[in-house]
This record gives C-alpha cells, sequence and structure tokens, in this order.
C-alpha cells in the first residue's frame, strides 16, 4: 500500500492588537522572550528539518541548553518520544519510497528497527512502564490509520482500537492502561477518544466543529493537551478535564500552535509555533512578564518533554 501522511493544511494568521484576556486572540509573537538556562526542568527531544527528505532530531537540555543531535538512520526522522522509564527515544523514519517503520535509540546510542516492511508506522507513545508501544500506521490492507500495539523489544503488532474511520496520534496515559486518541468521526472532523486497553471500550471525549489532534495526556493523567482549529479556523491550544469532559483554551495566540507536551511537572507547555515555544499550562504569563518563551530560532516540530 502507498503511504499517505496526514496533512494538516495552515493558513496564514493575522496578527491581532488586543491584549484582551484569554477569550481573544493576544499577540503573543510580539512578546516572545529566550528563557535563561536553568528556568525550565528536562530535557525536549524534537525534530528539525535539515533537507526535503531529511531530518534530525536533536535534545535540548533546558538545564544547561546543550543539545545532543540522537542517531537516526537516513531518511526522515520524525515523531520522537521520550521513554519513561530509561534514556530511550522511539520515532518514525520514512524512506524515499514513502513507507516509514519505527526505530529505537538512545540519546548516544546506535539505533535500532522495532517494525518491518512496506508499511506507514508513525506516530508511538509508551507505555507507563516502557514494556510496550501504541503507534498508528496503515497496514494490513488498511486504507485509513489503525492503532497497534506492541512490545518495545519487538514482535508482531496487534490492532487496537476503532475498526471503523481513521484513528491517529496516540498517546498512554501516565497512570493506567488508557489510550487517547483522534478519530476522524462521522462528520469528517477528528474529535479526541479514550481507548480502554484493558475492556477494549472507547468513549469520545471532545465533540464540536474543527478537528482536535496531537493530544497529550497530563502527567497526573487528569488533563490532555491538544491543538484545534475549532474557533477561527486557527490551531490553537486547549485542555479537557479526563473527568468532566470540560474544554478550556489555554490562550489565545497570533500565532499557529501545535504539537503540545506537558513539562514534567505539569506546570507548563511546549509546543511547536514552527520554532518551539512555551506557554504555562495555564495560559498567565511567565516570569518576567511574557507570555511565551522561545526555545529554538529554527523550525522545529513534534516536541517530547522528559
Amino acid at each position: 500500500m502507498k503511504a499517505r501522511k496526514i496533512i494538516i493544511a495552515v493558513a496564514a494568521v493575522s496578527v491581532f492588537a488586543s491584549c484582551a484576556p484569554t477569550g481573544e486572540r493576544r499577540p503573543v509573537s510580539l512578546r516572545e522572550k529566550t528563557p535563561e538556562a536553568g528556568a525550565l526542568p528536562g530535557k525536549i527531544a524534537y525534530v528539525q528539518d535539515l533537507a526535503v527528505g531529511e531530518s534530525a532530531i536533536y535534545i535540548k537540555d533546558l538545564e544547561t541548553n546543550a543539545r545532543t543531535q540522537v542517531n537516526t538512520p537516513p531518511g526522515y526522522a520524525g515523531s520522537p518520544q521520550f521513554s519513561p522509564t530509561d534514556d530511550e527515544i522511539v520515532f518514525s523514519v520514512t524512506r524515499p519510497n514513502g513507507f516509514s517503520n519505527l526505530w529505537v535509540s538512545s540519546e548516544t546510542g546506535s539505533p535500532r528497527r522495532l517494525t518491518e516492511g512496506n508499511t506507514t508506522d508513525d506516530y508511538p507513545t509508551w507505555s507507563a512502564d516502557g514494556n510496550e508501544i501504541v503507534f498508528a500506521s496503515l497496514r494490513d490492507d488498511n486504507s485509513n490509520w489503525r492503532l497497534y500495539r506492541m512490545a518495545a523489544d519487538g514482535g508482531e503488532p496487534e490492532e487496537v482500537g476503532p475498526s471503523e474511520g481513521e484513528s491517529v496520534y496516540p498517546d498512554w496515559a501516565p497512570d493506567s492502561d488508557r489510550i487517547v486518541f483522534s478519530h476522524r468521526a462521522d462528520d469528517g472532523f477528528y474529535k479526541l477518544y479514550v481507548l480502554d486497553l484493558e475492556s477494549g471500550d472507547t468513549t469520545q471525549l471532545t465533540t464540536g466543529g474543527g478537528d482536535d489532534l496531537f493530544p497529550r495526556f497530563s502527567p497526573d493523567g487528569d488533563k490532555i493537551v491538544f491543538s484545534s482549529n475549532r474557533r477561527e479556523d486557527v490551531w490553537q491550544l486547549y485542555v479537557v478535564d479526563v473527568g468532566s469532559g470540560d474544554v478550556t483554551r489555554i490562550i489565545g495566540s497570533d500565532s499557529l500552535d501545535r504539537f503540545p507536551d506537558w513539562s514534567p511537572d505539569g506546570k507548563y507547555v511546549v509546543l511547536s509555533a514552527n520554532h518551539l515555544a512555551v506557554y504555562r499550562a495555564d495560559g498567565e504569563s511567565l516570569p518576567g512578564g511574557a507570555l511565551r518563551w522561545k526555545l529554538t530560532t529554527a523550525r522545529a516540530i513534534a516536541p517530547s518533554w522528559r
């Protein structure tokens, strides 16, 4: 089957001059500052384009601002995700023929291949104990993306989740066998669903117009951050409470905000606004008064924070 990636069309965004609170979009890019080393905890892995069909995965140490390149095979490396238990990173590599497989590497080690064949495997996520991986794939003669589960040390993937529609961008809860993912419903929009891997039950979490993509569980498992174009057809960050289903927007910015992930302490959210940037998770101003901190100058996507 020929590979087919999800392409998200994004329109140009004009800068809004208003500085009203969270109900309106604000000129975040005009109040963006670079944080000092040590102002944020942990490390962030992310993807940076090098050339057509080529990319690199870097790890930025936020304590020192030092950057390390992960050893990846030739091709376009994407979707890096830190293991919750050690220094390994799972990621996808797309070959020139358009097919992609999953690989695992450490910050300084050699990569090992996890999936094989002319399939399209992408968007991997680890179980809380680091023993399993769930990912999205075009395989088994499916024309739509499906979710698959496999052992982190290899083996045969097993299909999980809905057998109809399209399911992408899974994320494994840190405290249980729950998976959140984006599923394209009958109305053509992607909405967030939660899959209980023990029972097999699937529950719809978000509703309404627009697409809800790139979901990530908070460290305590109570909330999910995601990107949506549900308002003004502009990609902004939202948080949904898993228990109540209530949705709030983190901040109304003048940029296209995608690929969010939480800081290890749950206080911040990293995102791609073409470059990497950070908001406070509650949408309030950062120390020093900035609404957003800038972590990279070059274009960067798909951050994973540990």
